[in-house]
């Protein structure tokens, strides 16, 4: 009986993982992602913080030499990013690029600025996906894309070195078209800032004489409202995400 339970749990598993391994679009955008991740984290360290690391090199009194060099792009903090740099994939989930292919996108903001999600599609068994092709990317080139990170600071560089070059995962043609951003613009801020001062206003003119106000109108479309209430940082799917 207990042999029966682990293989009907198994098997689907190992055809869900067999399955990512075959969608190359996923991969692609899973690796520019990652590609992106990691630059951020190198752009938020201080670039005058220097880390003391030895060389090869011995002094004429048998010592080994030693340099100071970038903490930010530094061996020893690029190893520290990646082996936890999978676990941010949490807060992401699949969608579709301007070009239909599939794509990735976060769910949660990086920065703290508002974001808005729309055309994502949010599972369980996608963010597994999303989450098993990150590991198998850092696992298969995790070397050579230390390597990368050191040498090239701009970002498109890399991505043509990682993604394309050594994983082999993009064509020239897929790095050209642009990620898909839940970033809000500040367009998009200032509707939605002018939409609650609107919404305000209708509500202190419905007040009735004895002060109360009218309630709340939740909207009609299930889709419209998951978008507002992530626009507010509120997000059911996030909480549903920290239980996976």
């Amino acid at each position: 009986m207990d042999l029966h339970i682990s293989w009907t749990f198994f098997i689907p598993l190992m055809i869900m993982l067999t399955e990512a391994k075959k969608d190359k679009e996923l991969y692609c955008a899973v690796c520019r992602a990652l590609v992106d991740e990691v630059s951020y984290s190198i752009g938020q360290v201080d670039p005058k913080k220097l880390v003391q690391v030895g060389s090869f090199r011995i002094d004429g009194k048998g010592n080994q030499l030693t340099k100071q060099v970038p903490l930010a792009r530094s061996e020893v903090h690029l190893t520290e990013l990646l082996e936890g740099m999978c676990e941010k994939f949490k807060d992401y989930s699949e969608t579709k690029n301007s070009a239909g292919k599939t794509s990735v996108v976060r769910t949660a903001s990086r920065n703290g600025k508002p974001i808005s999600l729309k055309n994502i599609s949010i599972s369980s068994e996608k963010q597994k996906l999303i989450r098993f092709a990150c590991d198998t990317i850092l696992e298969d080139h995790e070397d050579k894309m230390m390597a990368a990170f050191k040498q090239y600071t701009e970002q498109t560089e890399t991505e043509e070195k990682i993604c394309r070059e050594l994983a082999e995962l993009c064509s020239e043609g897929d790095l050209q078209i642009a990620m898909p951003s839940s970033e809000m613009t500040a367009e998009e801020i200032a509707a939605m800032e002018n939409e609650s001062d609107s919404d305000e206003s209708d509500g202190e003119e419905s007040e009735d004489e004895n002060g109360d106000t009218s309630p709340l109108e939740v909207p009609d479309d299930e889709e419209e409202y998951v978008s507002m209430t992530n626009q507010q940082g509120d997000t059911e799917q996030k909480s549903e995400k920290e239980e996976l």
